[in-house]
């Protein structure tokens, strides 16, 4: 039996769906977040660690204001993201369950579809700002989800997705659901949107660390302080560790690239040493149907014959369904993708490879990676429903990286702070009196009380 049917905290509707949507068991945060009447309406920040069914409260908080007749906005960090959401969400808000009471839509910038007062609306958080200052968005009779939260705290995009929240904490949203990976202090975030914070430090699927370097491999279990050392005298080339894996049976791989160029690269390196395959062959010929002629589509079928695919934004939609489901069916051994994979698109990659941990190109160039980013990539090994556990093997290059890998794979966890004044202040103002958000002193004092910056 189900082990949430006879839940007092879930109504009929919510074990229906959960029924319909497949579920037969509840994690950690899943059971607490239930508990704390989120699914029925509460406002919380839910932190938790990453493959530990987060998006699975928001889903059930957007079922039930459905039902109650209110409107549901859900924002993601990314477009690809919005995308798969506004995929899943048309399957899952069209069965005879909800017939034709649901509309979804999308509104990325880029992607514009669905009625513009549909019930249901896939969104990333810059997009949605925009929507919420034209006054598109009627925030009280809405419920809204907000995806990695903890975008807050970075320099780069943090200050517009905390103008966002600052002015849907001054228009109270019917309710607001922020979900973040384990950040320090989720009690910050809570308190400053009004809300409750369920928490979990509880990863259900295992993740098992790797640093290999001058042929040791240090090994610790994902949330311990120590871990253990081995030798591993094999060599450390990228190619030979993911030939090594896959014959261990520790597919299928995603390695993270920087850039596109260096994901078509890397993955053209590793295709020239594969034997062509059957189901290989079968996906490529599907892509073919797909694909316009580009050297790109060329050489996306050329490597799928191999088992070997990348996954980057030059991809059609068409071809990414392809490689997409490729993976679902296990017809693919190795990917090479750029980090928007990390944001938190859902595919069974047993592990994750991280063959650099210092970013070379563009603003962040000589930089290392932060912890936010790497919990993100590892994050997507051993998927919740497809393994036992997830592998990540980070491949440091010297020995800064190295002191730097350990610094990663340390349970520690960083503190979410507010970016709104690495900004100018100056054109924080005069982008809010442009978009008619603020139209006197007091109002943007009032603005500035709802930040978190304030907080």
């Amino acid at each position: 039996m189900n082990d949430y049917v006879n839940n007092p905290k879930l109504n009929a509707t919510l074990i229906a769906c959960l029924q319909e949507w497949g579920i037969t068991s509840l994690t950690d945060i899943q059971l607490r977040a239930i508990e704390a009447e989120v699914p029925l309406g509460k406002s919380a920040i839910v932190c938790a660690p990453t493959s530990s069914g987060k998006t699975l409260i928001g889903e059930l908080a957007l079922a039930n204001a459905l039902t109650n007749g209110f409107d549901a906005l859900y924002l993601v960090s990314h477009k690809a993201l919005a995308e798969q959401k506004f995929s899943d969400f048309l399957g899952r808000f069209s069965t005879h369950r909800w017939a034709a009471a649901v509309s979804v839509g999308i509104s990325t910038g880029d992607h514009e579809e669905g009625d513009v007062n549909c019930r249901l609306l896939v969104s990333t958080y810059e997009k949605a700002l925009g929507l919420l200052l034209a006054g598109r968005l009627k925030v009280g009779k809405t419920v809204i989800i907000a995806d990695e939260l903890q975008l807050i705290g970075e320099p780069g995009r943090g200050p517009s997705v905390e103008t966002l929240c600052a002015l849907l904490r001054q228009r109270e949203p019917r309710q607001f659901v922020g979900l973040t990976a384990t950040v320090e202090n989720p009690d910050d975030l809570a308190a400053w949107m009004n809300c409750q914070a369920v928490r979990s430090t509880q990863r259900d699927v295992d993740l098992i660390q790797t640093i290999r370097y001058a042929g040791k491999d240090y090994t610790v279990r994902f949330g311990q302080e120590e871990g253990h050392t081995n030798n591993n005298p094999g060599s450390a080339t990228l190619h030979d560790a993911i030939r090594a894996i896959i014959n261990d049976g520790m597919g299928p791989v995603l390695v993270f690239t920087e850039t596109r160029r260096e994901a078509l690269e890397l993955a053209g390196e590793h295709s020239s040493q594969c034997q062509r395959a059957a189901d290989g062959l079968e996906v490529s010929k599907q892509l073919e149907l797909f694909s316009e002629p580009t050297e790109s589509s060329q050489q996306l079928m050329s490597h799928a014959e191999r088992r070997v695919a990348f996954h980057t934004a030059d991809l059609t939609p068409d071809e990414r369904s392809v490689i997409e489901f490729g993976f679902v069916q296990s017809k693919f051994d190795v990917c090479f993708a750029t980090s928007t994979l990390a944001a938190g698109v859902n595919f069974p990659f047993r592990t994750v490879i991280i063959s650099k941990l210092t970013y070379e190109f563009g603003d962040r160039e000589g930089k290392l990676f932060s912890r936010s980013d790497y919990r993100n990539m590892s994050g997507r090994a051993g998927r919740l429903g497809h393994h036992d556990d997830g592998r990540v093997l980070l491949l440091p290059r010297n020995n800064a990286e190295l002191q730097h890998a350990n610094l990663l794979v340390s349970p520690e966890n960083d503190r979410v702070v507010s970016q709104l004044v690495t900004l100018s202040m100056r054109r924080t103002i005069l982008s809010l009196i442009a978009a008619r958000a603020v139209s006197s002193r007091d109002a943007l004092k009032t603005f500035f009380e709802n930040t978190y910056y304030w907080y």
